[in-house]
């Protein structure tokens, strides 16, 4: 966020998202992998750390979270043991997403809202 500010990219409320490429149940800790990204209006050239990517689209199973970012993990394990399994679905071969609807610095913990988007076939 500190270097998309100065380099004068970021809207005044940036959208964020999470791209998260790996599970931590089957994943070690050191190992996960997991991109915090910036929406931007323009294409940027990789420099360092700082990369550029454009997400894929697709189908999506989207759930809404309102709260604060502490139970992630049982959000995930409900989502993935047994809402995909009630509806059905198939896992796509693609990495979920979190969108930071409403995320720090603009709102309070307990009114964070946060869409997890699982790719599905």
């Amino acid at each position: 966020m500190v270097w998309a500010a100065t380099q004068l990219i970021l809207k005044l409320k940036p959208t964020t998202i999470g791209i998260v490429h790996d599970n931590p149940d089957l994943t070690d800790e050191e190992k996960t992998r997991f991109d915090a990204c910036v929406v931007l209006n323009k294409e940027i050239k990789p420099k360092g750390e700082i990369g550029f990517k454009k997400i894929e689209g697709g189908k999506f199973a989207v759930f809404r979270h309102k709260g604060n970012y502490d139970n992630f993990y049982t959000i995930y394990d409900y989502i993935y043991n047994v809402c995909l399994f009630d509806k059905g679905w198939e896992l796509a071969d693609k990495p979920a997403l979190e969108w930071y609807i409403k995320s720090p610095p603009f709102t309070k913990p307990e009114n964070y809202i946060t869409d997890f988007c699982i790719p599905i076939k």
